[in-house]
């Protein structure tokens, strides 16, 4: 498909990079910053089309490991480090060169620029093309305005048309590609690098860059032996297809599995292939050019700030209109491919942590949404997902995470990645049964009250679901290790309605982002007050969680309420010291969480789910998502973030019953059901 694109397009390509070149030399001895700009992002752009034309099985095998690496380095070389502090791909560059108005739109095409790299990886000249020809004429206007850019209205009012023309330009061809590179097994850029490394120069042939974790992980994977290789991929992959099992989705017609994963990790995701290959799936490997929170193909950013600068930048085009067309053109798109996207069988993740974390810098450069433009993306997330719904609805796949360190987490790499691996594969029927008598407890109440200690100020009741018939009903999922690895919670769709008090933890780590005393205060379910400690300023923590918590909205429903039962897990954070920047993924085992946003039947709600032991989880919607046949737009929120309180920080868990009675779960951090002792043995040894 991309080469007949290619081809298709050659005369475009062919002249656009004569133009690009002319532009180069136009200004190559101009000094002023219109110049500055010109050069810099028409030569990265000369470079892209030449690295494209190059690539080759030669390009790689002529070169040795150290040559990749500085040329993989050097397609990174003005956004790594504090040379990010003078590119042109910082807004704070951009507008400090040509104003507010527009720096940011120039700063915005440059980022859009750089992803070029990822195109000439994948023989994409008709992608470079397209962002050249919007580069070309964002030059047009400013080299015509050059004199007078700083705070111009009127030019920074052009250069946005540009935008939005260029929008619109060949959106179909766009819109196919994208579902070809997420969906067509026969795109195998990355996938076929999987099985052909036979030596270490393999990493580079993804294009993405390549740090000390890739490096090191490429290092260790040499020092497992098959075994361990193998128990890895077999926990990945059979709780995968425990996920079809237990949801009763038909996985005899599906042909494809998306394989997220760290770069490094290929030893262990080849043996993952072949376990998925018995079972006819093809995989699918892609990553997200422009970043993504939860992307496929996962590395060491070469600039988180970047991604976060630029996460809004759709803000300067995007308007009804535009949404009307995209989602016309996307139903177009999809309608034909319908067949390819049925076949997928789902995502399988395989997550990493252990990066140095990363604190964003605020900044007043970047472009942000106001409130007209949020209640606008809302509506784009809330159509979007009903449209790709038609095609492969929520009931119809399934999908596996589990994770792993990356070598950055510290000097006692390998053992805390050996411990993660004990953690991962722990015995699934031993929780499960402790975890029955669990949910016997909870589902005798109407409500449950959790409160903090240590700092903690946690006070908080979360109403339960309509009482249950519990010959054949719950409310709660007895979680096992089927598609969210590890083992370890009990989880529900809480009642809004009565659902009030304040959450509170004092360090978490959500989305890569770091919260300092993160306070959430709830009335009715829904988040009616929050802040925290980031900045000195009030208004910019309130926007700093507006911006990465709740975006796009300004309030979000409790769509979860679980107990972690991991307490293996706690202890290996605790040993290492590792637990402010445990994934959430495993951090949600280990005590208390509440996720804001959505269920976790989002769009299921109507398919039976059922625990182990048969009986029915019932608690699959609240007052929010039962609006999705009468007000879809305002029943979900296309947001989920789960907020554990570790045992540390954990008071008591006491079921409150109807008559005013109570159960305790867990006291002072213990827990104290009858059947639970167990869960305790692991804690003997630390504090808690």
């Amino acid at each position: 498909m991309i080469t007949n694109l290619n081809q298709k397009y050659l005369d475009r390509i062919l002249a656009v990079q004569e133009e690009i070149a002319d532009i180069y030399l136009e200004e190559k001895d101009n000094k002023d910053d219109v110049a500055k700009y010109a050069k810099v992002v028409s030569l990265f752009i000369g470079e892209m089309f030449s690295l494209e034309n190059d690539l080759c099985d030669e390009y790689f095998e002529d070169r040795t490991f150290n040559q990749l690496l500085e040329l993989n380095h050097g397609y990174y070389k003005d956004i790594t480090g504090d040379a990010y502090n003078h590119s042109f791909a910082n807004p704070d560059i951009s507008t400090k060169s040509f104003g507010p108005l527009v720096g940011q739109i120039l700063s915005s095409v440059y980022f859009a620029v750089r992803c070029s790299v990822g195109y000439a990886f994948e023989g994409r000249k008709v992608s470079i093309m397209w962002v050249s020809e919007k580069f070309i004429d964002i030059y047009k206007v400013i080299q015509k305005n050059r004199n007078n850019l700083k705070d111009n209205s009127e030019t920074a009012a052009m250069l946005i048309e540009v935008l939005k023309k260029h929008s619109y330009i060949d959106m179909e061809e766009k819109s196919l590609i994208d579902l070809y590179r997420r969906f067509n097994p026969e795109f195998n850029v990355y996938s076929k690098v999987i099985n052909n490394f036979t030596d270490d120069r393999y990493i580079f042939k993804y294009g993405m860059y390549v740090s000390y974790n890739e490096i090191e992980l490429i290092k260790y994977f040499k020092t497992c032996s098959d075994e361990q290789l193998q128990t890895m991929a077999d926990t990945y992959t059979e709780a995968f297809i425990r996920g079809f099992e237990r949801n009763n989705v038909d996985l005899s017609v599906k042909k494809t599995v998306n394989i997220a994963y760290h770069l490094g990790f290929e030893p262990v995701i080849k043996k993952a292939l072949k376990n998925l290959s018995k079972y006819n799936l093809k995989p699918l490997v892609y990553y997200e050019l422009a970043g993504n929170p939860r992307p496929r193909l996962m590395n060491t950013k070469p600039s988180k700030q970047m991604e976060y600068d630029h996460k809004m930048d759709d803000g300067l085009i995007f308007d009804e209109n535009y949404m009307k067309v995209v989602l016309e053109k996307r139903e177009e798109v999809l309608e034909d491919s319908k067949v390819m996207i049925k076949a997928m069988a789902g995502p399988a993740v395989m997550e990493v942590f252990g990066e140095t974390p990363f604190e964003p810098k605020s900044k007043d450069t970047t472009v942000k949404y106001d409130d007209d433009m949020k209640k606008l993306q809302g509506k784009y997330r809330s159509d979007n997902q009903q449209l790709f719904s038609k095609y492969l609805p929520r009931s119809k796949y399934s999908f596996v995470i589990i994770s792993f360190p990356v070598p950055e987490i510290g000097k006692q790499f390998k053992e805390i990645f050996d411990e993660t691996i004990k953690v991962n594969t722990l015995d699934e029927k031993k929780y499960m049964d402790i975890q029955q008598k669990i949910i016997e407890a909870l589902d005798n109440g109407v409500k449950v009250h959790i409160t903090g200690r240590n700092g903690n100020l946690t006070d908080l009741y979360v109403a339960l679901n309509d009482k249950v018939n519990t010959d054949n009903e719950t409310n709660f999922n007895n979680c096992t290790a089927d598609v969210n690895v590890p083992v370890g919670e009990v989880f529900t769709s809480p009642k809004l309605c009565g659902t009030i008090g304040k959450l509170h933890v004092k360090e978490v780590y959500l989305h890569g982002l770091n919260y300092k005393d993160l306070e959430i205060d709830f009335v009715d379910g829904m988040m009616d007050s929050y802040t925290c400690k980031n900045f000195d300023e009030k208004a910019k923590n309130i926007e700093f969680i507006q911006e990465n918590l709740t975006h796009p909205h300004k309030t979000l429903p409790l769509g979860e309420f679980a107990i972690g039962t991991n307490t293996t897990a706690y202890v290996m954070a605790k040993k290492y010291d590792i637990e402010k920047i445990i994934p959430i993924l495993i951090g949600e085992k280990m005590g208390p969480h509440f996720a804001v946003g959505d269920t976790c039947y989002t769009w299921s709600e109507d398919v039976a789910v059922y625990n182990p032991d048969g009986r029915e989880i019932v608690a699959r919607e609240n007052s929010k998502t039962s609006q999705r046949n009468t007000n879809i737009e305002d029943a979900y929120t296309y947001c989920h973030t789960d907020i554990t309180i570790p045992y540390s920080e954990l008071d008591r868990i006491i079921v409150i019953k109807e008559n005013g009675d109570t159960i305790d779960i867990i006291k002072e951090g213990k827990f104290v059901l009858s059947g639970t002792e167990l869960l305790n043995e692991p804690l003997k040894n630390i504090e808690v």
